[in-house]
């Protein structure tokens, strides 16, 4: 798992750079356009067949889901520093729980509703609503951790049937078939500088999936959620060296407040299944 984070901080600052002098919408596609090209490998061993499924609306949901939290991620990263954005993205596992609640008819225990509390409030700290720090670029950001949330439930639904090979792959096209089409009407000429970073963020995510799948493999959400806060280290250990950007206490303490949320759902989600398990 610290692998994963290590991986996703470095998507970040790739994320960050790629951005510099190029709008969102062109970062986006390049890096879809190159996850794909790197998953050629792979449809090349099949013989270039397409895996079968017959979840067409819910790939399409993680596509617009996935690519709008992507551009909003690469927005914030352009007005705001790399700690604060990764720290109000920290709030998208919240988000998930809010719509699983309201799109599933989960119920509402007090554990969940005393998680999405204390979550929010450390995003509260973050972005610090009345204050200087409070602009455009902090809801847009939080925006896109809701959506990143609801492209976490897709995936969980696509579980149920398809392979993580097969949601992998879908999940780049759909991505590329969403992203490519939008940047064309904000089409600028990136520069070799820009398209190494973007082949970069192609590479980390890739790496970032397959050793987060890993780690869940090995051991239960609850335990590895934890570690997500090696990324915030990550990330402003990168800023600081690459970009000199420096972190507040109130992004520090926000952010812990946000983790201890969001392990405080996964503990009473993962003591919710295990009894449903028992009960059967």
């Amino acid at each position: 798992m610290v692998i994963h984070c290590f991986m996703m901080a470095i998507i970040t600052l790739a994320s960050r750079k790629a951005a510099e002098g190029i709008n969102p919408y062109m970062v986006c596609a390049m890096v879809h356009l190159f996850a794909l090209i790197m998953s050629s490998s792979w449809l090349q061993r099949s013989g270039f067949t397409l895996p079968k499924t017959t979840r067409w609306k819910t790939y399409l949901l993680r596509g617009i889901t996935g690519t709008s939290s992507y551009i909003l991620f690469v927005y914030g990263l352009t007005q705001m520093t790399m700690a604060d954005v990764s720290a109000i993205f920290f709030t998208s596992p919240l988000f998930g729980v809010i719509i699983a609640l309201l799109c599933f008819k989960e119920q509402a225990t007090f554990v969940r509703i005393f998680a999405l509390a204390i979550g929010f409030v450390g995003a509260l700290v973050v972005i610090q609503p009345g204050s200087v720090h409070f602009n455009a670029a902090s809801l847009a950001v939080l925006t896109g951790a809701a959506l990143y949330g609801g492209a976490h439930i897709s995936v969980k639904m696509l579980t149920r049937t398809d392979s993580a090979n097969t949601i992998s792959l879908y999940t780049k096209l759909f991505m590329g078939a969403i992203s490519m089409p939008i940047a064309f009407f904000y089409w600028q000429m990136p520069t070799n500088t820009q398209l190494l970073w973007a082949i970069l963020v192609a590479v980390c995510w890739n790496i970032a999936l397959y050793s987060m799948s890993k780690a869940y493999e090995y051991t239960e959400a609850v335990i590895v959620m934890p570690f997500q806060f090696t990324r915030l280290l990550f990330v402003v250990i990168l800023g600081a060296i690459f970009l000199e950007e420096k972190t507040t206490m109130m992004t520090v303490i926000g952010s812990i407040i946000i983790l201890v949320g969001a392990v405080f759902a996964m503990r009473g989600e993962s003591k919710r299944l295990k009894g449903t398990h028992e009960a059967l």
